[in-house]
């Protein structure tokens, strides 16, 4: 892929993810301002549940779309099967939740649970058959349409949602729309797959598949372990406190979609790249590409970090009232987090075909996080488990670039662009700390105004300091010029 066409796919998808969070997000707020807290705490923990198994189930396997596909001449019929045998894991999963719904009640510390199951199941085959369609439409290099269709997806999204909860609609209605919705989204994905050019044959190639599924089990393992120690923490507070305040720290617990819409849309576009280097000894290339990459995700996930640390407090309560005023110190940590975010460790390690390197660094999040959440929970509350996560991706992070330095057998100081990150995160705390004195000055009333006036401010004088001090140029911003009529053609 050309460098101006990578650029222009790689914007593309990177709005499309900001749309969808962005009509997510909102009519998260809306739902916590028309339900109870109690509700809303049922409502996360569906979502919880959903979200997590069709993450277990369906990233491995999409990720290997990324490997197979762009090389082979059967690329329907591998998406095809990939496709089935999905929906074949998420049927069986969505059954045993269903037979296991009791349990899961009581497990969650809560009984209005169970009678959701069967919403929760399909909900959850729903966003598992999603898992496939961003490996395809990149691997296929139909990424425009991919992010055309995302856009369209998330503004009937935010519409059909906001017009329910005008209404009044219930619990249960607003998760069975969700999944109607999403159940449109996957059809319109196994169209395009269908259009793929392929030769005739049977559905299912048994070859094919072992080959896959070899490649991809070690994935199942890493992704096994990654999903759970990132939303351990929320299974703990679910399982020890009240839905009410379940509902709290799952308002806190609140991922930015910067991590998602630039870190992991760039690590998945240069992944087939980073293969390539890889296999033909190119590591220097490797490991300059990808310090690239990180240098320019730091110029945005810090700024952005610095930000909402600042008005971390501010932001909840403009957000959702002052019901939800503890969810800001949870919310801190997560944003805190974002210093390990500037690239997808994981998507480096799997280029190199080392993947078991993934799998230990998850086990070692997963346990750093549960140990330390249940010990600090009983000292700090339901804080302990959000400190408990930060200090969980910490290791796990620290594993990563210990490995890394192993594979490509260089120092440390040349391992990561350490002096350019400094550079920007100083660059941002600094001035974040300097624009937020104008809240000792007595001048702004309204939370609102403040937020406003700060993000301004500091996105401005930021912005000139970058350029001024050339941390990026012009030329690195030239592929916005390029009309998006071109569907991303040069």
């Amino acid at each position: 892929m050309e460098k101006n066409r990578f650029l222009q796919h790689s914007a593309f998808l990177m709005g499309s993810k900001l749309a969808n969070y962005a009509a997510v997000f909102l009519t998260g707020v809306l739902i916590t301002r028309f339900f109870s807290k109690s509700d809303y705490g049922t409502f996360s923990q569906v979502v919880l549940l959903a979200m997590t198994l069709s993450l277990i189930l369906g990233v491995w396997l999409s990720k290997s779309i990324y490997y197979f596909v762009p090389l082979h001449h059967r690329k329907r019929r591998i998406l095809i099967q990939t496709y089935l045998v999905l929906l074949l894991l998420a049927a069986v999963a969505g059954t045993i939740l269903w037979l296991l719904r009791h349990r899961v009640a009581v497990w969650f510390n809560n009984p209005d649970l169970g009678a959701l199951s069967v919403l929760v199941g399909l909900y959850m085959i729903m966003l598992t058959l999603w898992q496939l369609s961003e490996s395809f439409f990149i691997s296929v290099d139909r990424a425009h349409i991919y992010a055309l269709a995302v856009m369209v997806f998330s503004l009937v999204y935010l519409s059909v949602l906001s017009a329910s909860l005008t209404r009044g609609v219930n619990l249960e209605q607003l998760i069975r729309i969700i999944v109607y919705l999403y159940a449109g989204l996957n059809f319109f994905v196994l169209i395009n797959i269908l259009t793929i050019p392929g030769s005739k044959g049977p559905l299912i190639d048994s070859q094919l598949l072992i080959r896959q599924i070899r490649y991809a089990a070690p994935l199942f393992l890493s992704s096994f372990a990654i999903v759970l120690g990132r939303q351990l923490d929320k299974f703990i507070i679910a399982a020890v406190y009240p839905t009410a305040d379940f509902a709290v720290y799952f308002r806190g617990a609140l991922e930015l979609p910067v991590v998602t819409i630039v870190t992991f849309t760039i690590s998945n576009m240069l992944l087939p790249q980073f293969v390539q280097l890889y296999q033909a000894g190119e590591r220097k290339d490797f490991l300059y590409l990808w310090h690239q990459a990180v240098k320019k995700t730091a110029l945005i996930i810090f700024p952005i970090l610095v930000i909402f640390l600042f008005l971390s407090q501010r932001f909840m309560i403009f957000l959702y009232t002052e019901r939800y005023l503890h969810s800001a110190a949870i919310f801190r940590f997560y944003v805190l987090m974002m210093l390990f975010q500037v690239t997808a460790y994981d998507c480096v390690i799997q280029a190199t075909g080392k993947t078991q390197f993934i799998f230990f660094a998850s086990m070692l999040n997963v346990i750093t996080t549960l140990t330390a959440s249940l010990v600090l929970i009983r000292w700090l509350g339901i804080l302990g488990a959000a400190v408990g996560f930060f200090l969980g991706q910490l290791v796990a992070t620290t594993y990563y670039l210990s490995r890394i330095r192993r594979i490509f057998e260089v120092a440390l100081k040349h391992l990561f662009p350490w002096k350019h990150l400094f550079t920007v995160f100083g660059l941002t705390i600094l001035l974040g700390a300097l624009i937020y004195g104008l809240h000792f000055t007595g001048w702004f009333s309204s939370r609102l105004v403040f937020m406003l006036v700060y993000g301004s401010l500091f996105t401005g004088v930021y912005i000139l300091l970058v350029f001024h001090l050339g941390l990026l140029r012009r030329a690195d911003l030239s592929f916005l010029r390029a009309p998006l009529g071109s569907g991303g053609r040069p």
